[in-house]
């Protein structure tokens, strides 16, 4: 009995498929987490990229209807392609107004249908405009505000990156008039 184990243990064979197995698992890790930061990136860049685009839409025109915002709305998820906007996001658009020597507020808002519920950082319709530190509009200018959400989700649990609220937004002057919305 001796004899069979000894010569088991100096039985080399297959050693090398145990490192190549572990290294083997090493790389999957590697390539996988690679994938997954770059995926995170891409879609980072795609939601910032939407966020500037939808507000540089909504303050070209003269007069903003609803038939414009629906068509903004329903281009904001082709411009997210592959990612599932319509499913995992929202897009909100507000328009915040500061009339003569008052406080900025919001004067309209608009949510995209389809998506994760959410609601816009700068406040709520009538209520004081939450701006980012420094930026407020002239006295009887219009701010076109564009907010992107997205829940995003790691196809991969290695704990490289967490699932959570990704969020961007843009701000644009009114460019060509004082008017906000036709209905």
């Amino acid at each position: 009995m001796s004899r069979a184990r000894s010569g088991f243990a100096a039985d080399r064979r297959g050693t090398v498929l145990v490192e190549a197995a572990i290294g083997m698992a090493i790389l999957v890790a590697l390539f996988t987490s690679g994938l997954e930061v770059a995926r995170y990136v891409l879609l980072q860049q795609k939601l910032d990229r939407t966020a500037m685009t939808v507000g540089d839409l909504v303050s070209r025109g003269n007069l903003l209807t609803e038939a414009e915002v629906s068509n903004i709305f329903a281009a904001a998820p082709h411009l997210v392609r592959p990612f599932d906007l319509s499913g995992q996001g929202r897009v909100v658009l507000t328009a915040v107004r500061r009339e003569g020597g008052a406080v900025p507020a919001v004067v309209w808002q608009r949510f995209s249908d389809a998506g994760v519920a959410a609601d816009s950082r700068l406040g709520s319709l009538g209520e004081t405009a939450s701006l980012p530190d420094g930026l407020s509009p002239q006295p009887n200018e219009n701010l076109f505000v564009a907010e992107v959400f997205y829940d995003f989700e790691p196809l991969f649990g290695l704990g490289v990156l967490s699932e959570g609220r990704l969020y961007h937004r843009s701000v644009y002057r009114a460019r060509l008039s004082d008017e906000v919305l036709a209905d």
